[in-house]
Order: structure tokens, then sequence, then C-alpha cells
């Protein structure tokens, strides 16, 4: 059996998760909790999630951002897996792309900037590149022949 043949259905669950996780950190800054994650000198969240870049425009948590652009994608990959449209794939290779993207910059934030690892953040990190990378294993493009 071909593992490409889950990946989609890989997509799925990953999103889901990740819709989990955003969602549990969106929960937790409008009750004002930080999670606990404070296991080492390195590792805290409080640090990070109190940080002035946890906030877009200081004014919407970037969980809540995670919520929206995880469910964007959970929804998506569903279409794509029930239909195989290829339309859709480009537009969960963008939202992938996306979001594997800014948690790159966001890891970048927590190591050289806040200097404090969220490991909630850091997960939701790992998982927007395991969606991509599935993303492109999954649903290989063909180059535009008019781009040569």
């Amino acid at each position: 059996m071909k593992l490409s043949r889950y990946l989609p259905y890989l997509i799925i669950v990953l999103a889901f998760i990740g819709v989990i996780d955003a969602s549990y950190l969106t929960y937790e800054h409008y009750a004002a909790i930080i999670p606990p994650c404070s296991i080492h000198w390195w590792v805290d969240c409080g640090k990070v999630l109190n940080s002035s870049y946890s906030m877009f425009f200081g004014l919407i948590p970037l969980a809540l951002l995670g919520v929206f652009q995880y469910t964007a994608e959970l929804i998506v990959a569903i279409y794509v897996a029930i239909t195989g449209n290829k339309l859709a794939q480009k537009l969960l290779l963008f939202l992938t792309t996306m979001g594997a993207l800014f948690s790159l910059y966001f890891v970048y934030l927590m190591i050289f900037v806040i200097q404090a690892i969220c490991l909630y953040c850091f997960a939701s990190a790992i998982i927007s590149l395991l969606i991509f990378v599935s993303t492109i294993i999954a649903y290989p493009q063909k180059p535009n022949p008019m781009l040569k």
C-alpha cells in the first residue's frame, strides 16, 4: 500500500488537531489563563503568550487566527479528499504554505526574539509543517508550461 493514499486523511486529522490546539490557546487567552508549560527556564508559555508578538496588531490573538487557518485547511482538505478537485488542491497548497511560513516566523520569534518556547505554539508549528509536507506529497503540482 502506498503511503500517499492515506495522506489526505492525515492532513484532515492534523488540521483537526491544529483546530483543537489553537482553540485551546484562544480559550486560555480570553479566560486570561496561561496554560501550564513552564517546565524549564527556556520553556515558558507565559513569556510567549504575554509578549506583544502574541497579538495581531495588538487586537487579535494569534491563536484565534490559528483557529481560522486550521479550520480553513480542514474544510478544504475534506473537500479535496471527497472530490479530488484540482483547484481546491491548489487552494490547500496555498493555505498550508502560508501556515508553514508563518509558523516558521513564529518559531523564529520564540527562539531568537522572545527567547522562550511555548509548547502549545511549538506543537502548532510542527503540525503546520507536517500538513504542508503532507499536502506537497499528496497533491504534487505539475509545472505550468506558461511559466517557461
